[in-house]
């Protein structure tokens, strides 16, 4: 077998631990600076890993579709409403003839009455999302 084939499995099964012990021994990097960044990948899949994701307005830097595939990817679950079950609201940019002087589109209005009501909604700008999206995608 192949270090890269043994790479590849280990990526395939999310088995970090695995990849990171074929680099140490492949190439022999020091284990700790895997450790630091095992870590920091498991931070950025964990945000939104197993959560319910929904966007609003207009998103400027990357498409609703690819976003939202982005955290399917990353094992979180996009919807497109808010509901009890929704841990994130990203918010882009809105078109306020349709949102009104307020600027608050229904999503937004509808997650901050969940906020109020206790549930545990975050709401995130798009280039809040975009950071941590391109932090995990650079590792």
């Amino acid at each position: 077998m192949r270090k890269y084939d043994i790479c590849y499995s280990c990526q395939a099964d999310k088995d970090l631990d695995g990849l990171f012990e074929v680099i140490v021994f492949a190439y022999g990097v020091p284990k700790t600076a895997f450790k630091y960044v095992q870590g920091i990948i498991e931070t950025i899949e964990n945000l939104f890993y197993g959560k319910s994701v929904v966007f609003t307005g207009t998103l400027t830097s990357i498409q609703r579709k690819d976003a939202m595939q982005i955290i399917a990817d990353v094992g979180g679950i996009p919807e497109n409403d808010i509901t009890l079950k929704t841990n994130f609201l990203v918010v882009g940019q809105q078109n306020f003839n349709v949102v009104g002087k307020g600027g608050l589109s229904s999503k937004q209005k509808k997650a901050l009455q969940l906020l109020e009501k206790g549930q545990g909604i975050e709401i995130i700008s798009e280039q809040d999302f975009l950071k941590y999206i391109k932090l995990w995608m650079n590792l």
